[in-house]
């Protein structure tokens, strides 16, 4: 059973070429422990974004600035053990990173609208 390996992003129909690693927040809420003075545990609820982030390959017709700029967007992972992680909505968010010395960019999606497979 292959677990890990060579992955895919997919940007509204374009697939860029990657490292392979991507962090995936399919959660709209996140909990959070709260123990009282009394030692009774609550939780604490708080709604957030799902996203995707990770970096890409800068290839010939990359452009990173029109990448940054992205809203509304469908967003795809299909990970090397065939799961698909989509966001439907997806705006781009936080800096886009150019790493020159790896030839590299970071980016990260954020969406309200998400899919796991």
């Amino acid at each position: 059973m292959i677990i890990a390996g060579i992955s895919y992003l997919n940007i509204d129909g374009q697939t860029y070429s990657t490292e392979g690693k991507f962090d995936i927040s399919i959660q709209n809420i996140k909990q959070e422990s709260k123990v009282a003075s009394n030692g009774k545990i609550n939780i604490k609820q708080e709604a957030v974004a799902s996203y995707i982030s990770g970096t890409i390959y800068v290839d010939e017709g990359v452009n990173i600035e029109d990448l940054a700029n992205l809203t509304n967007v469908n967003v795809t992972v299909k990970t090397a053990g065939g799961n698909s992680y989509g966001l439907t909505g997806a705006n781009a968010v936080d800096e886009f990173k150019l790493d020159t010395s790896e030839g590299t960019v970071s980016f990260k999606f954020e969406g309200t609208g998400h899919d796991y497979n």
